[in-house]
């Protein structure tokens, strides 16, 4: 089985690793490594079982990142999926870790402090912080219940917001930490930038969206509703009607025609069927 077309490794994490043989922190950089690497494996075999691509797998200093766009096209309860395989991994290192200690094979030691990296990557990764899996699993939780354009700004925001409290928290009981300062500086450039890429991510949405096996959602719209603001409304596992006060029903698929139309971005909708037809 391939795992990507490409393992990419970023240079802060040779640079760490080198750090680590020098300041003899080589075997926790080792044991976090390897847990990254497991971790990072869960969802790469899941996302290879419903045959997603996947063409590169980062290492960075914070972990790892299976890089795919997949996710935008396939159904929820999959891409939930795929993302919980990765922290399950944690759990079955937990039990390996408690078969292993039966034998005398390995130190305690050196187990209580595999453990102790285990559960804090587990608790770390679970953060309902984007793109932290735990981010990723509220964005799909929400994407049921919301229109994707909204879910994503939603996600995004809380991300920040929650981000703040949290170092605010961490800084009030623990004071002044460097690593937690800089993993915090990362996921907030990284939502930063999601938020800033918003429209270009919706823009892929719909010209990823599938209309395979959806449900139907009603929207009632009025004729002076702009094509711009009905598009907003689009879900992801949803196909849209929507139904005018006249009784005529509009189709997704034509709201999406009229958005990527130059002509039909500022329409309204009575407009664009005026226009059309």
């Amino acid at each position: 089985m391939t795992i990507a077309r490409n393992i990419s490794i970023h240079p802060v994490f040779i640079f760490l690793f080198i750090i680590s043989i020098f300041t003899g922190m080589f075997v926790q950089f080792f044991i976090v490594s390897l847990i990254v690497c497991i971790h990072e494996l869960g969802h790469v075999i899941a996302a290879k079982y419903y045959k997603w691509d996947i063409p590169t797998v980062s290492f960075h200093f914070f972990g790892g990142v299976m890089e795919t766009t997949e996710w935008m096209n396939r159904p929820i309860n999959e891409c939930m999926i795929v993302t919980l395989a990765g922290p399950i991994q944690h759990a079955f290192i937990f039990l390996f870790l408690n078969i292993i200690a039966l034998f005398p094979i390995v130190p305690a030691s050196l187990l209580l402090e595999i453990h102790y990296f285990n559960l804090l990557l587990c608790v770390f990764n679970l953060l309902p912080i984007m793109p932290l899996d735990g981010g990723r699993m509220l964005f799909y939780i929400v994407l049921k219940k919301l229109p994707y354009y909204f879910a994503y700004q939603l996600i995004v925001l809380f991300s920040l917001l929650l981000l703040a409290l949290l170092y605010m928290m961490y800084y009030y009981m623990y004071h002044f930490h460097l690593t937690v300062l800089l993993l915090t500086i990362f996921l907030f450039l990284e939502n930063v930038r999601m938020f800033r890429e918003r429209h270009f991510q919706f823009l892929r949405f719909l010209m990823q969206k599938k209309r395979v096996n959806e449900r139907r959602k009603l929207i009632h719209c009025q004729h002076e509703d702009q094509i711009k603001t009905l598009i907003k409304k689009l879900y992801k596992e949803k196909q849209t009607q929507f139904h005018m006060s006249d009784e005529l029903i509009v189709e997704e698929r034509e709201i999406i025609d009229a958005f990527f139309d130059s002509r039909g971005y500022h329409m309204t909708i009575f407009q664009w069927l005026k226009n059309k037809g």
